[in-house]
């Protein structure tokens, strides 16, 4: 049996089998042979590494089979396509396909006709980077059938993402939005940190506090997109109670949604609520359940 070699970057290319696939690819080698030849380049895997690794063990003859391309570029581009048109992938092992090919592409690859499913490239030589970038996001967007947004968030998953969580949108069990949500949740909760740390609370004691929490919605993330939120425990854990003299007066404001939140806030900070203003901005805002034109300035003393 012929010995074949493995090309890391190659096999990495192709998203893995689930063990069910695995499975199911193993049993039909076993009852019917290996069917379909095993594609090399120079002796390398470029497809068929399951198949191998199954006739290897089980000692059954396959075909291999010499992929006629010259450059080891032009391998990775029919991986690349290859594995677009024949797998059932998710769309997170697509869209990294995609990167790849974009980053491949980037190169500049001049006229190859001899890329299957590739429409004409670009004349490099007339348009400027950006433009040539945007056109090839156009192109493999259409091609993929993936967006550019998505595109983007997929890059920056492959940035930032845990192994645990990659192997969950491989096999997938999760969203590429949800875990591109975490990531940015956990990015913006560090630069808040971060923020924090460098900013001194205030010292002494004051008879007035005038506060204006960040606060943190559950059912929209529309503030998020301005400055950084706080979840109301780490609101309530502030030291607003060392800084209040003992006869003080608090000023709060809080949106209508929030107003439980505002009172345990109000109590955290050793204040009892009184009264409040409106203020009425006039002009119609969708909130969280209707249109509101309003918020709130509570009013609390102690002492």
């Amino acid at each position: 049996m012929t010995d074949l070699k493995i090309k890391q970057e190659f096999k990495d290319l192709i998203p893995p089998l689930s063990k069910e696939e695995f499975e199911g690819l193993e049993k039909n080698i076993l009852t019917n042979g290996c069917e379909e030849s095993i594609k090399l380049w120079h002796g390398y895997i470029v497809d068929g590494h399951n198949r191998y690794n199954i006739c290897t063990k089980h000692n059954i003859p396959f075909k291999p089979e010499e992929l006629k391309k010259e450059t080891e570029q032009d391998v990775l581009l029919w991986i690349i396509d290859h594995q677009l048109d024949r797998r059932n992938i998710s769309i997170y092992s697509r869209g990294k396909l995609i990167l790849r090919k974009k980053n491949e592409l980037s190169k500049g690859q001049g006229h190859r006709s001899d890329l299957e499913n590739v429409e004409p490239p670009l004349n490099w030589g007339e348009v400027n980077s950006d433009r040539r970038e945007r056109e090839t996001d156009r192109k493999l967007s259409k091609e993929s059938g993936i967006g550019h947004n998505t595109l983007s968030r997929i890059a920056k998953i492959e940035e930032r993402a845990t192994p645990e969580q990659k192997k969950a949108l491989e096999e997938n069990r999760v969203s590429v939005n949800d875990i591109f949500t975490k990531i940015q949740k956990e990015e913006k909760r560090a630069n808040r940190d971060a923020t924090l740390q460098a900013t001194e609370f205030p010292k002494g004691k004051y008879r007035v506090i005038y506060a204006d929490p960040p606060w943190e919605y559950y059912t929209r993330q529309e503030a998020e997109k301005h400055y950084h939120t706080m979840p109301l425990d780490e609101l309530c854990a502030m030291p607003v109670k060392d800084i209040s003299d003992e006869n003080a007066v608090l000023f709060l404001w809080v949106t209508a949604p929030l107003l439980p939140s505002s009172l345990r806030l109000i109590e955290a900070w050793g204040f009892e609520h009184k009264t409040q203003f409106i203020w009425d901005k006039v002009k119609h805002n969708m909130g969280c359940y209707n249109s509101v034109r309003h918020e709130l300035l509570l009013i609390a003393t102690k002492g």
